[in-house]
């Protein structure tokens, strides 16, 4: 799925992947849909691929702009895509996806490191207004 119209260039170039199956899934007039033939490339390596500043800077440049920027599914359709074998895709995505595990989790500990520094300053800090009563 990619965003087919934005307020800017860029954000018209934004893929995502959903890797259910469900069918009762709806598409509003903003996205494009698309499935890869999963025999020759993977749905996660696709997605990585269109994130790429190669493959970004040809949606952009296909990008129209009125009072939005959108993208046409057909043009969309003429990205020249490269990619490698099937097997080598699987290594690929999976490296790049324990890399962004790697980066949740360090977020995560980030964020609660951010609410234990709050919390001790509020402590070592009080207002001037708590401690006069």
């Amino acid at each position: 799925m990619n965003v087919s119209s934005y307020q800017t260039h860029r954000g018209i170039t934004y893929s995502n992947i959903y890797l259910g199956n469900s069918s009762d899934i709806t598409f509003d007039g903003h996205l494009i849909r698309f499935r890869p033939n999963i025999e020759i490339i993977m749905p996660i390596f696709t997605n990585y691929l269109l994130r790429t500043n190669k493959v970004r800077s040809q949606l952009v440049a296909r990008g129209k702009t009125a009072t939005m920027t959108t993208i046409e599914q057909s043009d969309v359709g003429t990205v020249k895509l490269s990619f490698p074998h099937i097997n080598e895709q699987q290594r690929i995505a999976n490296c790049l996806s324990s890399i962004d595990d790697l980066i949740t989790a360090q977020t995560q500990k980030l964020a609660t490191l951010k609410t234990h520094k709050k919390a001790l300053m509020q402590q070592l800090f009080p207002v001037v207004d708590e401690v006069q009563r």
